[in-house]
């Protein structure tokens, strides 16, 4: 039986603690990743070319996704295990919701 591959979840959140900087990553790599204006820049960085090795990216197009990932990721300030981010956006206060229902 063969085992099964990790999940994509796990890669992303494996490299995002890997590369940033409260846990010993270089704060310059996600600040160069920050000012990318698209993918393909992103790409250009071995940081980035990390996470398309981790997924095991085969396409061109695998490799954008990869790239617009690493770039979203490299704006996330902290990880908070015990909130999931549906119930980030739940609460402002006790009685005020961060969207409104109709959303």
């Amino acid at each position: 039986m063969s085992e099964q591959p990790p999940e994509r979840g796990a890669i992303y959140l494996e490299w995002w603690r890997a590369n940033h900087r409260d846990h010993g990553g270089d704060a310059a790599t996600f600040a160069r990743l920050r000012r990318c204006a698209s993918p393909d820049q992103a790409l250009v960085h071995s940081v980035t070319m990390q996470l398309v090795d981790r997924m095991s990216v085969r396409s061109k197009r695998q490799a954008a996704i990869a790239g617009a990932i690493a770039i979203v990721l490299a704006h996330v300030r902290e990880h908070q295990e015990d909130r999931i981010f549906p119930r980030q956006l739940g609460l402002l206060t006790a009685d005020q919701p961060a969207l409104s229902p109709l959303r």
